[in-house]
């Protein structure tokens, strides 16, 4: 597809494109670059709050983080789909996109073309809303280019996206703690209490 190269060969470059992923239109930048965490805090508005990061599976995923025997089961279930666990920082990443906190936010999207242009992208690719912070998610590429203009450099048109933002799961002691409910709530906490 080539939007996707296109798409895949700005990120790799430094750059900041809007693409779509199988919950809502994201910001997609190299997590391991500063100066484009710093943009897209920047043209997000983004303050004190940490980036999550997308990865095409779990072998690019665990380059970068630590995942414990739970949160590998829960992301054998329900990934790839809208859950995003925050896991310990295995790789030293820009303070800025962790919040100096060591941990980060990770998911791997149910969609094709989000995990072919992550693949183009060496494997991992943020993943935050393509939004100014606080304000409603964004569901369809033409508001992207009229809100954005010429701050991002490109937008990987996905057409209307209807989906819910992903459920945030952070496990600790044993328990799992709902930082954002999304649509998987009940089944994570079913498949919780009777599988880990």
């Amino acid at each position: 597809m080539e939007q996707i190269n296109s798409a895949s060969k700005i990120v790799n470059t430094g750059g900041l494109i809007a693409y779509p992923t199988d919950t809502v239109y994201g910001f997609g930048c190299d997590p391991e670059n500063t100066e484009s965490i710093e943009r897209l805090f920047e043209v997000k508005k983004r303050e004190n709050k940490a980036i999550p990061i997308l990865f095409d599976n779990m072998q690019s995923m665990e380059k970068f983080v630590y995942l414990t025997n739970q949160e590998k089961k829960i992301g054998n279930k329900f990934w790839p789909g809208a859950l995003t666990i925050i896991a310990k920082l295995k790789k030293e990443l820009p303070s800025l996109i962790h919040q100096n906190t060591g941990y980060i936010g990770v998911r791997i999207p149910n969609s094709e073309i989000s995990i072919e242009l992550i693949k183009q992208c060496n494997g991992h690719l943020t993943g935050t809303s393509a939004n100014i912070s606080n304000n409603p998610s964004i569901r369809n590429a033409d508001d992207i280019k009229n809100i954005f203009k010429n701050k991002i450099d490109y937008v990987i048109d996905g057409g209307l996206l209807k989906a819910k933002e992903s459920t945030i799961i952070k496990i600790e002691n044993n328990k799992i703690i709902f930082l954002r409910d999304g649509d998987l709530k009940n089944e994570i906490e079913e498949y919780f209490e009777s599988n880990i």
